[in-house]
């Protein structure tokens, strides 16, 4: 397991790296992962929001599904990732029985 200080040091050098070139969705997909690991859903969810859009297009909603679902399990009831998830569900064109699952985690 990794230290605060060393996801400290990681999160700073990912953060440059993604200044430098921000188009480096592996640098993005890394800081999002280090912020699930520290617990921090916010910038978990602000990493991952401008990949999610890309993988919806290329047909990989299923992934973005999974990976909004990881916030969630970090903080439950996060309301941005709720919001998000429902929003991949309707433009993935889920069934309209798992949209209504989101609305409802939403609404509570």
């Amino acid at each position: 397991m990794r230290t605060r200080y060393r996801c400290y040091i990681d999160r700073q050098c990912l953060a440059r790296a993604l200044q430098v070139a921000p188009g480096r969705a592996d640098a993005r997909q890394a800081l999002y992962r280090l912020s699930l690991e520290l617990g921090d859903a916010d910038a978990a969810l602000a990493y991952l929001e401008p990949l999610v859009e890309s993988l919806v297009q290329s047909g990989r909603a299923a992934q973005a599904i999974d990976d909004l679902k990881a916030i969630l399990r970090v903080k439950d009831g996060h309301v941005g990732t709720l919001e998000r998830l429902l929003k991949v569900q309707v433009d993935s064109g889920a069934d309209s029985k798992a949209q209504a699952d989101w609305m409802s985690r939403l609404s509570d």
